[in-house]
């Protein structure tokens, strides 16, 4: 097609645009120039007529959560003099108020605040904003949120209050300033220490008096081990069995409380660098099937599988198989996932598949039974780079991924 027959149909198009698309394309500019920091683009887009509080995407967020999520005040203050609603939520209830505190910016939660920014409104899972501040372990915030009469009473849908909330960081400056106004531990139950030693130690019968005592199995201890992930990691059969056996969810993860980080671990939740601010001492997320995975322990892989362990829950971009294959002699463990429907072709952060790793370490019988469930030949990692690349030192897998390719180009 000619350029200029090109030209034409854009100008035409361009024509039937309505004015409601045009505002909308203003609204989005806006939000796109709050998130890139550039404060001269926000003052026109403003004076243009961008509705700086716009609810924007399928999470709903404004230019002011933006502004307040990367602690820019100067932003942040434009905004709120044009207008922007400052109680606005997005669609997890999350405010800008909440983002500024979980973001550290004492400024910008100083500014809401004298805006007029509810200190005691929480998100969809129950987070106040100096919940969120004690997370993120800053005293100034918390001092603010405090002097505009946060409540430390308040808890969110697990049990947990700010006090519980600080003890998951080692600043122990923040938990004794909730203290002091009046916090105390909400009415979740922490596993002891000595609960989640006797576990990782395959301690069957102390494990069983504390779960005869009426230990909360699906709680974690302070520093966010559940018990099951502990078992499962250490290759505990035996205690792997006794806590499901008494209740223990086979999906549990560690730092990961149902309906509490999981508002905040999100893609859809403007805040940057959010992982590294609510890790703790382990990695987020990860499920006891996905450790039992890594480490190789097929029994406790089998047993969770039995009791209903989702075989393709993700850790980031990982997945118990993606697990599975980073050594090499795991193929009982990946026949296992893959009957139990795990997905083949999953991809992880580098788009790097099962297959791709199989192949890399030389397992061949991993990648005939991968092939087997239709792992595909010729899909490729971020760099381009298939399965017969990343086996290509291995002749083995070269003649099976060759045969596999001409069957699959059929």
């Amino acid at each position: 097609m000619a350029l200029k027959t090109v030209a034409a149909i854009l100008f035409f198009m361009s024509i039937l645009i309505s004015p409601a698309a045009a505002i909308q394309g203003l609204d989005q500019r806006l939000f796109d120039a709050v998130w890139g920091g550039k404060a001269e683009a926000v003052r026109v887009l403003l004076k243009k007529g961008a509705n700086p509080s716009a609810a924007l995407g399928p999470a709903k967020q404004t230019a002011l959560m933006a502004a307040a999520s990367r602690g820019n005040v100067q932003v942040v203050r434009m905004l709120l003099a044009a207008g922007s609603k400052v109680n606005a939520v997005d669609q997890r209830e999350v405010s800008a108020l909440m983002l500024a505190s979980l973001s550290s910016s004492d400024e910008c939660v100083e500014l809401l605040i004298q805006s007029g920014a509810d200190v005691n409104a929480t998100a969809s899972s129950g987070q106040s904003a100096l919940m969120l501040a004690a997370l993120a372990a800053d005293a100034k915030v918390i001092r603010s949120l405090l002097r505009g009469k946060s409540d430390v009473r308040l808890e969110d849908q697990d049990g947990w209050t700010a006090l519980n909330w600080a003890h998951l960081n080692s600043d122990q400056q923040v938990a004794e300033l909730v203290r002091q106004a009046g916090a105390k531990e909400g009415k979740v139950g922490f596993l002891p220490q000595e609960f989640i030693i006797a576990v990782r130690e395959g301690d069957v019968a102390a494990v069983r008096h504390s779960i005869e005592s009426g230990a909360p199995l699906n709680a974690t201890d302070k520093a966010g081990h559940t018990a099951l992930v502990s078992a499962a990691e250490a290759g505990r059969l035996d205690i792997v069995k006794l806590l499901l056996s008494a209740g223990a969810d086979p999906n549990i993860t560690d730092n990961m409380r149902p309906g509490t980080l999981s508002m905040l671990v999100n893609e859809n939740v403007v805040f940057p660098g959010i992982d590294e601010v609510i890790e703790t001492r382990r990695e987020q997320g990860i499920t006891p099937l996905a450790f039992a995975a890594r480490f190789g322990h097929a029994e406790v892989v089998r047993i969770l599988l039995e009791a209903g362990a989702k075989v393709n829950a993700k850790y980031g971009r990982f997945t118990p198989l993606l697990l599975a294959v980073e050594q090499k002699g795991c193929a009982e463990i990946v026949r296992m996932l893959l009957n139990a429907g795990a997905e083949a072709d999953a991809q992880d952060m580098r788009g790097e598949s099962p297959l791709m790793n199989a192949s890399a370490h030389g397992d061949v019988e991993s990648v005939g039974l991968l092939l087997a469930h239709g792992a595909s030949v010729q899909l490729t990692d971020k760099g381009g780079h298939t399965a017969l690349w990343w086996g290509r030192e291995e002749k083995d897998i070269v003649t099976l991924l060759k045969q596999a390719e001409a069957q699959q180009k059929k």
